[in-house]
């Protein structure tokens, strides 16, 4: 099966379910994008592990990050996550976890957060972590800080889960950080901070 062929297939099944396609996978800013991603729901879960190309499999994480908080939707998308080797599919698949995953499922967040092997594509799982009200999940927060990959999202993290003083105390000795990502994203983190206080 061709990227075409996988595009219509998938417009078939929505079809089928009542739904009207044609804005499955067009994702625009100030422009009005009329797809039904609740009613979709069911398709969207069946076609995620089926689809074989990147920009499929990311459309439908998309549009699965607009149907609300659900327990098995995070489970599908944690499944697809794991599975996935592609970075930027890993990126999408994170990015609609922390959309739709409830409390229940936030500890898998923070071990998937914690695996340096997932790169990049786990930034948005790191960004979330100071939702998870755990000494684990500040524990990763404190760990990643360092982490060229994700260290803008652990620093937005760390202000929130231990407060300006604290991410202040932590940040400070990152500005001198041999990796430029990690010293910049310090610099710009108590960049932050400091207007925060101002204000």
């Amino acid at each position: 099966m061709t990227e075409a062929d996988e595009w219509e297939a998938i417009g078939r099944a929505l079809r089928d379910v009542g739904v009207d396609p044609s804005d499955f996978g067009r994702f625009v800013n100030h422009e009005p994008v009329m797809f039904d991603s609740t009613s979709a729901r069911p398709v969207l879960l069946e076609w995620l592990p089926k689809a074989e190309y990147p920009s499929v499999k990311e459309a439908i994480a998309r549009r699965l990050a607009e149907t609300g908080r659900s327990s098995a939707t995070a489970q599908a998308l944690l499944q697809e996550y794991r599975m996935s080797s592609d970075e930027n599919v890993r990126w999408a698949l994170a990015d609609s976890i922390v959309r739709v995953a409830p409390s229940t499922d936030l500890a898998e967040i923070v071990e998937l957060a914690a695996d340096r092997n997932g790169g990049r594509g786990r930034q948005m799982l790191v960004y979330a972590l100071w939702r998870v009200p755990s000494d684990r999940s500040r524990e990763v927060i404190l760990q990643l800080l360092d982490d060229p990959e994700v260290a803008p999202h652990a620093m937005f993290s760390l202000r929130r889960a231990f407060g300006s003083h604290e991410a202040r105390r932590r940040l400070e000795p990152l500005v001198d950080h041999p990796s430029e990502r990690v010293s910049s994203a310090a610099r710009d983190a108590l960049q932050r901070i400091d207007r925060s206080v101002t204000r």
